[in-house]
């Protein structure tokens, strides 16, 4: 028997039907499955489900509505079992001719011909099942902490047996909960976890490099120690030279704090620089000071003061910068002039000439002015009133017909115009009459 769930509120009666009757709803060549109606579950026998379609219809004589026309039919397809398969029958169940596989057991697929071992769930505890080599038809179980067997059916006492503390840590545990002591420089819960030491920046002056349980400094030039923190004393890694003395400058920390005190024929900051034969004639203890003026570097006559190492430049005649080398006035470059060993000196002899020619060039220009002026004046006609010529010449010329006889008598005064003229009396006489009374004043001429 094949068991089908064909449970109904209603009594009904199964009918096995062909194909025909199937889709008439036709009984009457039907086959009763069970003895009398049921509302309840039933077997179908073995012999009502052949290999290939098998038609069922419900009706029923006590209740006209339980009925195949209100859809109560259905279409059971079987497939045999293949031959690998265990016994028994794979039911499809539909509505219609085409159908939908139910699988039993560990069967799988649209026609239930696929075998998986996993689908029995054969792993225990929450066991996860896997397929080794990725054959179906076997399987291995992945078993979740503390249990362990083939289908993880076995819990451990301790997890220390099933856990592994890495980097030789110590575990201790129980059935449920374990722990890992961990080796200095390690964390994490299997100790799989490397501290970082440099996160603390512990190198002062220096880069940090992380180590099992430790670090390590590269330090910066003039710096040692663990954390970089100790400053090297220079003169002990003889800086200097070719023989130079090292003496230890007393500054704040800093990689080159130091002098050096160099052999005759040598110089420079570590002495090696070569000096001249000159310079390295001069002085067994260091007692002489090079002259940095010889050759003077100051340019265009300047005046070089010597120093220690340096030099410094006076300069003259309208000349600046460290060697006198810019020339600040328009005229110096011709008041210049170069020595027997080719270099620029000032030339007083160009100075005088200087001056002759702007002299002359002011006279010149003076004398053509007053050319212009006059060049002007008598082409306009106008340089007699400029000169004051015009009125003396008219004067002379009219002077005899400007004579008038004006009655002054009802005048209360008699001005005058700045510009007139009286005409001379003829006698001492004639002039005292003129003065004693206004009456005779009327019959002079003006």
């Amino acid at each position: 028997f094949v068991p089908l769930d064909l449970t109904f509120p209603l009594p009904i009666m199964p009918y096995l039907v062909d194909e025909l009757g199937f889709i008439t709803c036709n009984v009457s060549r039907g086959e009763r499955i069970i003895a009398a109606e049921t509302n309840q579950s039933f077997d179908v026998p073995q012999k009502f489900l052949q290999s290939g379609s098998n038609y069922f219809i419900v009706d029923s004589d006590l209740h006209p509505v339980v009925s195949c026309h209100a859809g109560l039919r259905i279409n059971v397809t079987v497939n045999p079992a293949p031959a690998t398969g265990p016994t028994g029958l794979y039911v499809a169940v539909g509505a219609s001719p085409s159908f939908d596989c139910h699988c039993c057991g560990n069967y799988k697929g649209e026609n239930c011909d696929i075998f998986d071992s996993c689908l029995s769930h054969p792993c225990q505890n929450g066991g996860s099942c896997l397929h080794p080599n990725n054959d179906s038809h076997e399987f291995a179980c992945e078993c979740p902490l503390g249990f362990y067997g083939s289908h993880c059916e076995n819990q451990t006492e301790d997890l220390c047996d099933v856990v592994d503390c890495y980097n030789n840590a110590t575990c201790t545990g129980n059935s449920t909960s374990f722990y890992c002591s961990c080796p200095a420089g390690l964390t994490g819960t299997h100790c799989e976890v490397d501290i970082n030491e440099c996160e603390s920046l512990p190198c002062v002056h220096g880069t940090c490099v992380d180590k099992r349980n430790g670090f390590t400094c590269h330090c910066e030039p003039g710096f040692h120690g663990a954390t970089c923190s100790d400053r090297h004393r220079m003169c002990s890694l003889s800086p200097c030279k070719h023989g130079g003395y090292c003496h230890e400058l007393d500054q704040p920390p800093g990689p080159f704090q130091f002098t050096c005190h160099c052999q005759p024929a040598w110089t420079g900051r570590d002495c090696t620089t070569r000096v001249s034969q000159q310079q390295a004639s001069l002085g067994t203890r260091c007692e002489v000071n090079i002259n940095d003026c010889d050759p003077n570097p100051c340019k265009y006559g300047g005046h070089c003061r010597d120093g220690v190492n340096a030099h410094s430049c006076l300069c003259i005649h309208s000349h600046a910068g460290s060697n006198c080398q810019f020339t600040l006035d328009l005229f110096s470059p011709i008041l210049e002039d170069t020595d027997i060993s080719g270099g620029i000196i000032h030339n007083p002899r160009h100075t005088r000439n200087l001056y002759i020619v702007a002299g002359t060039l002011t006279a010149a220009i003076a004398v053509m002015v007053l050319v212009l002026i006059a060049c002007y004046c008598r082409i306009s006609g106008s340089y007699r009133s400029c000169c004051g010529v015009s009125k003396f010449h008219l004067y002379r010329r009219y002077r005899e017909d400007m004579t008038l006889n004006v009655d002054v008598t009802s005048a209360s005064d008699c001005p005058l115009a700045v510009d007139a003229f009286w005409r001379s009396l003829d006698s001492e006489t004639e002039a005292l009459s003129s003065s004693s009374s206004r009456q005779s004043f009327q019959n002079h001429t003006v």
